[in-house]
């Protein structure tokens, strides 16, 4: 890994000066030092920095939280907190930015040294991890849409050019076939080209105006109904609900792919006859959804966080191993500042899902 660069914002000069030595003296490049988050703003599109060390109460019109926010949106860059006291709220909403730790002043240069190297380590891990995400679903592309359109080709071929010595049975037969491979060719295409979306959302300056106009979620128990309901025509399997209704300020849209999955991925992966547990709470400040399934085996320690999901060879995979599910869940999250986790015991798999609890305007009927 090359020389991590890194831009300082703190107000206080004799101690952002001192902070810079530190890190230039153990290899580090210093980029910059800012004082206020108007500068951030303006100079990050340039500088492209590693690792922001953010004052949390630095001055101007915007503060070391919404500096963070607009950071982690809009340039995934890794940030670790600087603060000498702060009000219980301001730290409240810091810790939902996706910061990287807090350094509590005054601290020791080691332990400076120790929060840098680890926030720049785990930012580059979980950056690699989603390009190996990409890569996966790339590679995979050929495959999916070749194996689709051979059968489609070559069975069509079979029936123009042998129709005559071909059975009405087998003609049905071969047409029932083209008709299975057309139908998850537009599964695939469909579900890249909603991933290709939401990777373009993720990267677009005016994506939270953008979903904020997307038609919300008004009744949670209806629209996941609605989705289980497209499984249960095709899946004798016993559902076990436990829901809440709410209206969510989240995506319809985004809303039902991410049920989708989470419901595709424990029907796929558990084992068969067994019922799949569903429930929803309503929290003070989150929504929480759990979908449970009784399972043969998982490896907990290989998962322990949603960008770690790449290192899953099991779960959320398409079977030639797209992970084409996988992108999906990570990115619906990481515009809807959700969360994800894990918990396998005796035999039992559960994923719960949290999502913000902001209401949206329109209230419930």
């Amino acid at each position: 890994m090359s020389t991590a660069k890194i831009l300082i914002v703190e107000d206080e000069k004799l101690i952002a000066r001192d902070i810079a030595l530190t890190l230039e003296h153990a290899g580090y490049e210093v980029v910059d030092i800012l004082s206020n988050g108007n500068e951030v703003i303006d100079r990050v599109p340039k500088l492209k920095p590693d690792l922001v060390l953010l004052d949390i109460n630095i001055l101007g019109s915007i503060d070391g939280v919404q500096v963070a926010e607009y950071l982690h949106r809009y340039w995934q860059t890794a940030v670790v907190f600087l603060t000498a006291n702060s009000d219980e709220s301001t730290f409240d909403r810091a810790k939902h930015t996706g910061a990287y730790g807090f350094l509590i002043k005054p601290y020791h240069s080691r332990q400076l040294l120790t929060t840098v190297e680890n926030a720049i380590l785990t930012h580059h891990n979980n950056q690699s991890r989603l390009a190996n995400l990409r890569r996966n679903i790339t590679a995979a592309l050929p495959h999916e849409l070749n194996t689709a359109l051979n059968s489609i080709l070559g069975l069509s071929e079979i029936i123009a050019t042998e129709y005559n010595n071909l059975s009405d049975e087998e003609v049905l037969e071969f047409i029932s076939d083209i008709q299975s491979s057309a139908n998850r060719l537009h599964f695939f295409t469909s579900r890249y080209l909603f991933f290709t979306e939401l990777e373009l959302l993720l990267v677009n300056p005016d994506r939270v105006s953008i979903m904020t106009q997307m038609e919300p979620v008004l009744h949670t128990e209806q629209a996941l109904l609605d989705v289980l309901a497209e499984f249960k025509q095709k899946s004798d399997r016993e559902f076990i609900l436990d829901i809440c209704d709410t209206n969510l300020q989240v995506p319809l849209e985004f809303f039902n792919s991410l049920m989708q999955e989470l419901i595709d991925n424990s029907l796929r992966y558990s084992i068969p006859n067994t019922p799949i547990v569903i429930s929803t709470a309503e929290h003070y400040d989150y929504f929480s959804i759990l979908v449970s399934n009784q399972t043969d085996s998982f490896d907990l320690d290989s998962i322990s966080s949603i960008g770690a999901y790449v290192k899953s060879k099991s779960l959320f995979q398409d079977k030639q191993g797209s992970c084409m599910g996988l992108g999906i869940v990570y990115h619906i999250l990481s515009l809807l500042e959700g969360a994800i986790d894990f918990n396998f015991n005796n035999s039992c798999l559960e994923v719960k899902v949290k999502l913000p609890n902001k209401s949206c305007v329109l209230q419930l009927d």
